[in-house]
């Protein structure tokens, strides 16, 4: 399957083949925004699926851009939102494309099961729009999906393929296995906190 085409991600939707999804937002997360509220601040949510992480950062008192591929994924991200009755802005679009008037200006980019998820190739591209919609200073965290198999989506992710997707644009403060995961990942995925250069 081809990582940047809209109609095989709404296809797996379709055909409720969605096994990144985890059901809730990432337990790494939630950790994290115990000590890291929003208060009013932007942040991105990437390949958000369902909308799981996208939620619990605008429950958090973050301003969410929530994108993804497919429409079903959005669709859900804002009934998700509505539900929970909490204000998070949704898009469908190709995250490569989003609109210059963008640039610098979120404070944080949320990464989960959306690095794993594009071709190897694209990681240096996925970096670089990454560095131009963070505004220096600010941070891009990250549940890396480190499963060690072959093949893809998802594809593995290991700690030397972050460093060097991320290390031009932004500094590392942790990266590292958490101790905070589903069962059925436990051990797998790396935690990430970068700050975007100055």
């Amino acid at each position: 399957m081809t990582t940047t085409n809209a109609h095989a991600w709404q296809a797996r939707y379709d055909s409720a083949d969605t096994p990144w999804d985890l059901g809730e937002a990432a337990p790494a997360l939630l950790a994290w925004l115990q000590q890291n509220p929003g208060e009013g601040r932007r942040a991105i949510v990437p390949g958000c699926g369902r909308g799981h992480d996208a939620l619990a950062l605008a429950q958090a008192g973050w301003d969410v851009l929530a994108v993804d591929f497919a429409a079903s994924a959005i669709e859900e991200t804002r009934a998700a939102g509505t539900r929970a009755g909490v204000a998070l802005t949704t898009r469908q679009a190709d995250l490569f494309e989003l609109t210059p008037a963008e640039v610098g200006t979120f404070d944080l980019w949320f990464e989960h099961t959306c690095f794993c998820a594009i071709d190897p190739a694209d990681r240096s591209r996925y970096a670089e729009t990454a560095a131009a919609l963070v505004r220096p200073g600010g941070q891009l965290i990250g549940v890396f999906y480190a499963h060690g198999k072959p093949g893809g989506p998802p594809y593995d992710t290991r700690p030397e393929a972050v460093r060097e997707a991320f290390q031009s644009d932004f500094s590392f403060t942790a990266l590292a296995v958490t101790p905070h995961s589903v069962p059925r990942r436990a051990g797998q995925e790396l935690w990430g906190e970068l700050v975007r250069k100055q």
